[in-house]
C-alpha cells in the first residue's frame, strides 16, 4: 500500500509545492498514526503523517466504527442474502471504553480522542489494553455508528 501511494504521488511531490488535499479509505488497522494496532509495523497511516511533515502539513485519523449491526459474511454469489452475519464490536479492546459510552439509538457518536492522547503522552494517563492505547495514539477521532446494515449487491 505504502508503495502504491508513494507511486500515485510521485508527480506531486515537489519541494515547491504542498501536497494536494487526500482522503484515504482504509480499515483502521492501516490508518493510525505511529505504531499500528497490530504492534510493530508502521503502516500507510503513518507514511501519511510523515509526507504531510515533511511538507509543513498536518493530517486528521478519523477511526469509524459500527457497534452493531450486520456485515458481509460470506461468498455465496448464488443467494447474497446468505452472505449476511450478524456483529458486535462492543467489547473490542481497540475501542471498548467509546462502545460503553455510546448510547442506545440511531445517533452517530463522535469522540475527540486528542485530549486523552495529551493525558496519555504528557501526564502517564493509563489504558486498559494495548490496543486501546494504539488508537488513542493513532487517531484523532473516533465516530461510532450504533447500527450499520450489510452492504448489498444491486
Amino acid at each position: 500500500m505504502k508503495r502504491n501511494l508513494l507511486g500515485e504521488l510521485q508527480p506531486y511531490l515537489t519541494t515547491d509545492q504542498p501536497l494536494p488535499p487526500m482522503l484515504f479509505k482504509f480499515g483502521a488497522y492501516h490508518l493510525g498514526r505511529g505504531r499500528s494496532i497490530w504492534g510493530d509495523i508502521y503502516d500507510v497511516g503513518n507514511l501519511a503523517v510523515n509526507l504531510a511533515d515533511a511538507h509543513d502539513q498536518k493530517t486528521l485519523h478519523i477511526f469509524v466504527i459500527g457497534k452493531q449491526g450486520t456485515q458481509v459474511g460470506g461468498a455465496n454469489p448464488d443467494d447474497f442474502s446468505k452472505n449476511v452475519a450478524h456483529y458486535s464490536h462492543a467489547d473490542e479492546a481497540m475501542v471498548q471504553p467509546f462502545m460503553a459510552a455510546t448510547p442506545a439509538g440511531d445517533a452517530w457518536q463522535v469522540f475527540d480522542v486528542r485530549p486523552l492522547r495529551r493525558a496519555l503522552l504528557r501526564k502517564g494517563l493509563k489504558v486498559a489494553s494495548q490496543e486501546l492505547e494504539a488508537t488513542i495514539l493513532g487517531y484523532d477521532y473516533v465516530v461510532i455508528i450504533p447500527e450499520t446494515t450489510a452492504s448489498r449487491n444491486f
